[in-house]
């Protein structure tokens, strides 16, 4: 019984492993990061030439994505999971993220079958859901964070270059270019940039800039600079009040991840309270803890107790997210 359950436990970990990889290097062998840096050498050995055939096909199939995520767009707002995968920069479809889901649970549940009693096989259940989605809000907020990083400095740099007098789009890959190397947001205005020399319309460039990344502020940026672009104004005066905004939003939220942190800390600090008192106790009478686990009525409790015990750390957690 224990051989097949670490056969199962070593099946559930491979097929994470291949997913996880899966995401990073795609069905084409490559990794995002290097799709990426191809998409930019094909960009800067392409600048001065002409159009080719294959470079209009791909333009118009970026121009009907568009058209298709503006329709979305205009049709709801709400964060569906196909909009969680293109902003977490997963290159698969939703059916097989509900797949991967199904699969871990039905894993965790043959596991916990060997070795526990029902409550344990039932909760076990819940495990490819909290997994996954644990999964793909990290490396959502793992882009939000990498990008909201330098956006306010980015903002602020902008305004100073428009109260010199550049224009728009110099004023914008000016202020990017004091940003590090490896910047989300450099390299958002870089792509941006590379579009409108590629002959890309103005409006299409500039609302396509930040599309991968689930940001607040990055709608309020696009439409204040397309505005600007159609009817005119200071610019400069906007986007001064949008990086105050951006600034006090980040403030907010370290101040929010501080007090979440303390009340996150204190689950912790109370489950090693229990630890602490179920070794004591093992230490003075161990047949108390012993025959527990040997009776079946008392086995049942554990498990239990178990489950109260995860089912809380979730509640805590749950209760303490921060919305971006």
């Amino acid at each position: 019984m224990l051989q097949v359950a670490i056969i199962g436990l070593i099946i559930l970990i491979c097929v994470v492993a291949m997913f996880i990889l899966y995401l990073f290097f795609g069905a084409d062998g490559k990794s995002i990061g290097q799709s990426n840096s191809s998409i930019k050498t094909m960009m800067s050995t392409n600048r001065n030439q002409t159009p080719t055939k294959k470079f209009l096909e791909e333009e118009s199939k970026l121009d009907a994505v568009i058209k298709e995520s503006k329709k979305k767009k205009l049709v709801s707002s709400k964060l569906t999971l196909e909009k969680k995968l293109k902003y977490a920069s997963w290159r698969i479809p939703p059916i097989a993220f509900v797949i991967s889901k199904i699969l871990i649970s039905f894993s965790a549940m043959f596991i916990t079958s060997r070795l526990f009693d029902l409550p344990i096989v039932l909760a076990s259940g819940f495990l490819g859901p909290i997994i996954m989605n644990w999964l793909l809000n990290m490396f959502i907020d793992r882009k939000y964070k990498a990008f909201d990083k330098d956006y306010p400095s980015f903002l602020l740099n902008v305004v100073s270059m428009l109260k010199t007098g550049m224009n728009t789009i110099t004023a914008i890959e000016a202020a990017a270019e004091g940003l590090d190397p490896d910047s989300s947001v450099k390299e958002e205005v870089r792509l941006m940039v590379e579009r409108l020399r590629f002959g890309v319309s103005e409006d299409r460039s500039i609302g396509s800039f930040g599309e991968g990344i689930y940001h607040p502020e990055i709608e309020l940026f696009v439409q204040a600079l397309l505005l600007s672009r159609q009817v005119g104004g200071q610019l400069s005066d906007t986007l001064d009040r949008l990086s105050r905004q951006v600034r006090k939003r980040q403030h907010f939220r370290l101040d929010a991840q501080s007090a979440v942190g303390m009340q996150r800390g204190s689950i912790w600090v109370i489950i090693g309270i229990m630890l602490a008192l179920e070794g004591f106790i093992y230490k003075s009478s161990p047949t108390l803890i012993v025959g527990a686990f040997e009776d079946d009525v008392g086995w049942l409790v554990w498990q239990t107790a178990i489950i109260i015990i995860l089912l809380g750390i979730f509640w805590i957690r749950q209760v303490t997210k921060l919305k971006i």
